[in-house]
């Protein structure tokens, strides 16, 4: 009966109010919702277009030149690659068109962002982050690298990361850099033995293979499975969907995560020195 009571209080109220003003703002917030689609499809657009226009300069035109060549209808224009296919249209997610579709753990493909967490071996706590729209780890390397020496002054003496960063590339510049690379090789689809050298290596990939075959280099890089550990932190700290759009806005959300995590491990580790 008390609550009944008190939603007919409410209901009264209502009736007292001044229905043009709440149809008034009702509008305005309508309006506002569509702004904000029209803002967010027309980003989507200048996207594909940016997109569109990347693609074109990245593979020339070989077909042989012809004299004023008649366009074809619109129906027609497709785009092929080398090997015959029909090459996909660039797409770009209209809620957020900074995001890119990536294959999800769960074998779905949604709009996601590439995020990287770098941390200390051992201690858990992270020294760099950064949010990347690839969907691949190949070429994120080195970035990071450039990051935490920015950020610190100095480059670590020793780097560990999973098979998907494994660039020869970004392997040889931190072989110069005096940044020993511990990194699984990727068997190819041939087969072959990842540790054996190529005749295209260069120093840093020769010794880098090298370190990953001997013991001392696979037990050195058995300590990167401490860092799985902030991974699944994160993970329990509900860090599985983003509420805001944008790469900036997402890299903000991950530093917070961050910023979180070490302030309770470093808790952790004062703790622990002060019971030794």
């Amino acid at each position: 009966m008390a609550d009944v009571k008190a939603t007919l209080s409410e209901l009264a109220k209502e009736a007292d109010r001044d229905l043009a003003a709440d149809e008034k703002r009702l509008r305005k917030r309508r309006q506002q919702r569509a702004a904000e689609r029209l803002a967010r499809l027309e980003k989507a657009a200048a996207k594909v277009a940016e997109l569109e226009a990347g693609t074109r300069k990245s593979k020339p035109d070989s077909r042989p030149a012809a004299a004023d060549p008649p366009a074809p209808p619109a129906s027609d224009a497709t785009d092929v690659t080398p090997s015959g296919k029909k090459a996909k249209s660039p797409r770009v997610s209209t809620t957020d068109s900074d995001a890119r579709v990536v294959k999800m753990p769960d074998g779905g493909f949604r709009p996601a962002y590439n995020m990287q967490v770098a941390s200390v071996a051992g201690e858990q706590i992270v020294v760099g982050v950064d949010v990347s729209t690839s969907s691949s780890d190949r070429g994120l390397l080195r970035p990071m690298l450039e990051r935490i020496e920015a950020t610190y002054g100095n480059l670590p003496k020793q780097h560990l990361a999973d098979g998907g960063f494994s660039k020869n590339d970004d392997i040889e510049w931190a072989h110069g850099a005096s940044v020993a690379i511990h990194c699984p090789p990727i068997t190819n689809k041939h087969n072959t033995d990842p540790f054996a050298p190529r005749e295209d290596d260069g120093p840093g990939v020769k010794a880098w293979r090298e370190r990953m075959q001997s013991e001392t280099g696979k037990a050195t890089y058995r300590k990167r499975s401490i860092h799985e550990c902030i991974n699944a932190r994160f993970r329990q700290w509900g860090l599985t969907q983003l509420t805001v759009r944008g790469r900036a806005k997402a890299a903000i959300v991950l530093t917070w995560y961050a910023l979180a995590n070490n302030v309770l491990q470093g808790e952790r580790l004062r703790q622990a020195a002060a019971a030794a």
